[in-house]
């Protein structure tokens, strides 16, 4: 009796492991998603849209599976760190090169809102919703 009550446990086990197998998948589909590149349309409610860049546009690409994020603020190249949660993306340091341009301030903002923060992330339609704990919001579309 003990070791049919000892076989039943472990199958109750496994079975229970199966929608964490799912899960994983969604996730890892997730990240897949995510792992792009993204041109930064609204910094903290401000629309970026008809501003002329002197060289191109802000991006983010952003590579889970490495835990990297790179690409463009306006004026200097970026690079930092970025790890994903099932519902968030968790940045750390971001730092980039030290040229002096007339879009600097685009730039100083997305990094002041990016560097260290965790932020809420919503994605459908080809567009990334980030949202802060303070509810400040980075939104981009995919490229």
């Amino acid at each position: 009796m003990k070791n049919i009550l000892i076989i039943l446990v472990l199958f109750a086990s496994c079975k229970g492991a199966k929608p964490q197998d799912g899960q994983k998948s969604e996730t890892e589909n997730m990240k897949k998603q995510l792992s792009k590149s993204w041109s930064i349309i609204s910094i903290g409610g401000e629309s970026l849209k008809g501003y002329k860049f002197t060289k191109k546009a802000p991006e983010l690409i952003l590579d889970l599976e490495d835990k990297k994020l790179s690409g463009f603020g306006g004026c200097n190249m970026l690079s930092g760190t970025v790890d994903f949660s099932e519902n968030h993306l968790n940045f750390g340091v971001i730092s980039s090169s030290r040229m002096i341009c007339p879009d600097i301030e685009i730039e100083q903002s997305l990094l002041k809102l990016l560097s260290n923060q965790s932020y809420a992330y919503e994605i459908g339609h080809d567009q990334l919703i980030l949202t802060g704990a303070s509810g400040s919001e980075i939104i981009m579309k995919g490229n």
